[in-house]
């Protein structure tokens, strides 16, 4: 058993150092691209086309989003409604099913509540690189904020109806979406079944934002050193890994500390 474990530490030993000197073999060839890019093309104007092309498309393509969004969201919102409406009051299943239907709603709702937070931001942004192309409609501030106040406004009804139906079909279920301590109410009012879920999910949501925020790092390094970006974003994607961190180390240890009874 032993010689097994040591085997094993071995192998993984090993398959560490290979990945090890192969994310160097790739950071060196990305990193020579790179300075080759920063001296064979004027980055100034190829940042500028870039971002004057994607500010022209911005509002119409956050339009096109919300609209698609709301629509897809209300549609499998009514289809389960329909069939809680039509429930015997006797097949579980049908619940487990119609429950996990409604995720797909109030997942639609959640991404396009930080999707219009970058279309608003960039179409803000935008602006400033369109010059006399911007139209004065279609790019103006009005506009801008009447979309993302739309957005939020669907996205708040939806889930207001979602949790009236998901209270509907759970009685025990408590909680105002529009209460600032929602989640905290709602959590408490889940089974252990639940609960240990939204633990796990949690958990599973950490590590990968651990993940994306290494591969994020690398784009806002790659993008300092091509297209002169600054380390602004870089220090912002730094620190929300760190605040992401020191917050799962101190909540660990308060959970020790309280023998997870809370």
């Amino acid at each position: 058993m032993k010689k097994e474990i040591k085997q094993s530490d071995k192998q993984i030993t090993i398959k560490f150092f290979i990945i090890l000197a192969v994310s160097l073999i790739v950071g060196f060839v990305a990193g020579g691209a790179s300075a080759l890019l920063k001296y064979t093309y004027d980055r100034t104007n190829l940042s500028r086309t870039l971002l004057t092309a994607a500010a022209q498309c911005m509002p119409f393509l956050s339009i096109l989003c919300n609209i698609a969004a709301a629509a897809a969201a209300f549609a499998v919102y009514s289809k389960c409604r329909k069939r809680a409406d039509g429930w015997n009051g006797e097949d579980e299943d049908v619940i487990d099913e119609i429950e996990d239907r409604l995720n797909i709603p109030l997942g639609l709702s959640s991404v396009m509540l930080i999707l219009n937070l970058f279309f608003f931001g960039a179409n803000v942004v935008g602006r400033d690189y369109l010059g006399e192309n911007a139209l004065p409609v279609w790019h103006s501030f009005g506009l801008i904020s009447i979309i993302l106040a739309l957005g939020y406004v669907w996205e708040t009804v939806l889930q207001i109806k979602v949790i009236d139906l998901e209270k509907k079909l759970n009685p025990e279920k408590q909680g105002n979406v529009l209460d600032m301590k929602f989640l905290k109410v709602w959590t408490q009012s889940c089974d252990e079944a639940e609960k240990l879920t939204i633990y796990h999910a949690g958990y599973d949501a950490y590590r990968m934002s651990s993940t994306v925020c290494l591969g994020l790092w690398v784009v806002t390094l790659i993008g300092a050193m091509l297209f002169d970006t600054g380390l602004f974003a870089m220090i912002c994607v730094l620190l929300v890994w760190l605040c992401s961190t020191i917050r799962y180390l101190i909540s660990a240890m308060n959970y020790n500390k309280k023998g997870n009874n809370e």
